[in-house]
């Protein structure tokens, strides 16, 4: 058995290529993987799967072009942190963590 096998991951996507590249490596640990786009819609779709009991295991941010805050990071990571979901950050995804907590 794969180690992500049972395992939901939601990958945000900053607008960087290798999303897709990041994705496959998760799906290869046999986790299902869903992917949703910077913003909004994501917010919104990450506070309705942990009010109905359908949180992820882990969200994991993906890179991106520019500074973290060009793309909310912040209000990502705190949605995170309300639902308890743990979050893994990639390039830009991991400097809006250390920006986010100091």
């Amino acid at each position: 058995e794969k180690v992500g096998t049972g395992m939901n991951i939601v990958l945000v996507d900053h607008e960087d290529s290798f999303v897709h590249t990041l994705g496959n490596y998760l799906r290869q640990t046999g986790a299902v993987v869903k992917t949703l786009r910077s913003g909004p819609s994501a917010l919104a779709a990450l506070e309705k799967m942990s009010l109905e009991g359908n949180k992820p295991d882990m969200v994991v941010l993906s890179p991106g072009p520019g500074n973290p805050s060009d793309f909310g990071l912040s209000d990502t990571i705190e949605v995170l942190t309300k639902h308890k979901i743990p979050g893994f950050g990639v390039c830009l995804g991991l400097q809006g963590m250390v920006e986010h907590f100091g």
